[in-house]
C-alpha cells in the first residue's frame, strides 16, 4: 500500500483509533497506547517516503490540551496534527460547536496544525446546512482569537 501511496503522491491520515469518548478518558492508558501505534504507522509511512498526518482526539479537558498535543507530536514524529474540536466538556449537547471552539483555540495555541469545526448537531443528529454554518463561523472566530493572542505574545516578548 505504501508503494502505491508514494507513486501517486497520496497523503495518509492516521486516525487516533482509541480516542477518548469523554473527557474522563483523556490521556488514559488506551489512548496513549493508540498514539504509540499511530506513531509506529507514521514511522513506516515516513520511511517509505509517504506524507502522513494524524487525526487526534475530540474530548479533552482544556487543561490537558497542551499535554495531549505535545505527547502526540512526540510519539508521532512531529507530523501535522488534525483535531476535531477539542470538546472541553461532556455536558453541553447541542452546544458542542461552542465547547469545540474553546478547545480549538487552546489546541491551536498548543501547536495543532489543522482544526476541524464541530457543529451543534454533534452527538445528536446529522448536521443541517445551518449547523455547518454555525460550526464553521464559531471555529473561525476562535482561530481569529488565537491569532490575536499570538500577535500580542510576539509584541510583548518578541517570540
Amino acid at each position: 500500500m505504501l508503494e502505491i501511496c508514494k507513486k501517486y503522491d497520496v497523503t495518509l491520515s492516521v486516525g487516533d483509533a482509541i480516542r477518548p469518548g469523554c473527557i474522563e478518558d483523556s490521556l488514559d492508558r488506551a489512548q496513549v497506547q493508540g498514539l504509540i501505534v499511530a506513531g509506529e504507522l507514521v514511522q513506516r509511512a515516513l520511511a517509505a517516503g509517504v506524507q502522513v498526518m494524524v487525526e487526534g482526539p475530540g474530548h479533552v479537558p482544556v487543561d490537558q490540551i497542551p499535554a495531549t498535543i505535545l505527547l502526540q507530536k512526540q510519539l508521532c514524529h512531529h507530523v501535522p496534527y488534525y483535531i476535531l474540536g477539542n470538546l472541553v466538556t461532556d455536558i453541553a449537547p447541542g452546544y458542542d460547536h461552542i465547547t469545540g471552539a474553546i478547545g480549538a483555540t487552546a489546541a491551536a495555541m498548543a501547536g495543532a496544525n489543522f482544526i476541524c469545526y464541530v457543529t451543534p448537531a454533534e452527538h445528536l443528529r446529522l448536521p443541517t446546512a445551518e449547523d455547518v454554518h454555525a460550526g464553521v463561523l464559531l471555529h473561525a472566530l476562535a482561530l481569529m482569537l488565537q491569532i490575536s493572542l499570538m500577535v500580542l505574545r510576539v509584541r510583548e516578548n518578541g517570540t
